[in-house]
């Protein structure tokens, strides 16, 4: 029960999951365990990430904390090359990104988010995300096979679409709207 590891796959080209990465550093070791590349997730965690509902309310508080991290400055960091070979966990990797930066708990609590919390939303977000885009890009769908992706989520993200688009379209300044893999302004290869 994990995304394809198919080597030349292509990246996961979730808008949602750029513009989000910026906060939470685990984003990026999540993606890289998805690939192929690292350790997956174990079964109980990705059935969390499945169970996950989004809502407007959370929806809300993602973007708040997504526009607030991106005006502190907050950047997503690769993992250590030791970390990436650690089990992975939902909460080992959640402490992990709370760990690399001391604002991101505060900030998360002032929107009322744990660590796990947040990451859940991420992850339930870019995941239905990309079930979307496997509707249109069947490249992507070997990313989804074998997965139960929550379905009312994908049809809250379907619905919500054009609201997220706006979102990031007004986040250009701080993530990556145009998919080059870089926030604007960071500096590459860091």
């Amino acid at each position: 029960m994990r995304f394809s590891s198919r080597r030349g796959a292509p990246r996961i080209s979730s808008r949602w999951l750029r513009g989000s990465m910026v906060l939470l550093l685990s984003v990026a070791p999540l993606a890289y365990a998805q690939q192929g590349g690292g350790p997956p997730l174990p079964a109980a965690d990705l059935q969390a990430i499945d169970r996950y509902t989004l809502n407007e309310d959370v929806l809300q508080r993602l973007m708040a904390v997504v526009k607030e991290g991106h005006a502190l400055g907050i950047h997503p960091t690769q993992p250590a090359a030791d970390q990436q070979r650690e089990p992975y966990s939902l909460d080992a990797i959640a402490a992990q990104a709370v760990a690399a930066d001391p604002r991101i708990a505060p900030l998360l609590a002032r929107y009322g988010f744990t660590p796990r919390q947040f990451l859940l939303t991420n992850m339930a977000m870019s995941t239905a995300a990309l079930a979307v885009q496997a509707k249109q890009h069947p490249e992507l769908a070997g990313y989804v096979a074998g997965r139960h992706i929550n379905p009312a989520n994908v049809a809250f993200y379907e619905t919500h679409l054009t609201e997220i688009a706006a979102f990031l379209r007004s986040q250009q300044g701080a993530a990556d709207p145009a998919g080059t893999g870089t926030a604007a302004g960071s500096q590459s290869g860091s």
